[in-house]
C-alpha cells in the first residue's frame, strides 16, 4: 500500500509525516490545492490515510468528496473524518452542510435504503467528540486548571476501502 496520508483542510495543524493541503496559501501548507475541485490531484489509489478536521462541512459538494476520497484511498486505506453535529452553519458563514452522527450512512455498508455512492466504504467507527471547556478562574481560586466536559458537539468517522 502506498505511503502517502493528506491532511486535507489543514489549516494550522500541520502534521509530521503527513503531506499538509489546503486551498489557503498562508497555511504554509505543503500543497495548495482546493478541494472543491474536483477530480483532485492524486492519482486513484495512492493514498493510505486521509484526515479532514472539519474540513466536509466547508466543501461545496459533500457527494462528490466522498467520491474522491474512495477514488484516491488505495485498497485497504483509511480516512478519519471529523464533522460539527448540527451547530456549525449556524455560527460560520462559510460552513455549508449539517451533519448528524447517521449521515455517514449515505456512504457506507448497511442496510440503510439509500446511498449516495455507488461504491461503499465500510465504517470502521463512529463516535462523538467532545471539547472540555475552561473554567474560568479556577486557577486563580482553586489553584487548578478545571475544564468541563461538554455536550459531543462533534463526531468522528473512521472510514475504509
Amino acid at each position: 500500500m502506498s505511503d502517502i496520508k493528506l491532511n486535507m483542510g489543514c489549516g494550522n495543524d500541520h502534521r509530521d509525516g503527513w503531506i499538509n493541503v489546503d486551498s489557503d496559501p498562508t497555511f504554509s501548507p505543503d500543497q495548495v490545492f482546493d478541494l472543491n475541485v474536483v477530480p483532485w490531484a492524486w492519482p486513484a489509489g495512492s493514498v493510505s490515510e486521509i484526515f479532514m478536521q472539519n474540513v466536509l462541512d466547508h466543501l461545496q459538494d459533500v457527494t462528490a468528496s466522498m467520491r474522491e476520497i474512495y477514488r484516491v484511498l488505495a485498497p485497504g486505506g483509511h480516512a478519519t473524518i471529523i464533522v460539527p453535529i448540527g451547530r456549525c452553519k449556524f455560527n460560520d458563514p462559510t460552513c455549508h452542510h449539517f451533519f448528524s452522527k447517521k449521515s455517514i450512512r449515505y456512504y457506507t455498508e448497511n442496510d440503510y435504503h439509500i446511498h449516495y455512492i455507488s461504491e461503499l466504504f465500510k465504517l470502521v467507527w463512529a463516535k462523538p467528540r467532545r471539547t472540555a471547556f475552561p473554567v474560568y478562574h479556577s486557577k486563580k481560586y482553586l489553584g487548578i486548571d478545571l475544564k468541563i466536559p461538554f455536550f459531543p458537539n462533534s463526531i468522528e468517522w473512521r472510514i475504509a476501502k
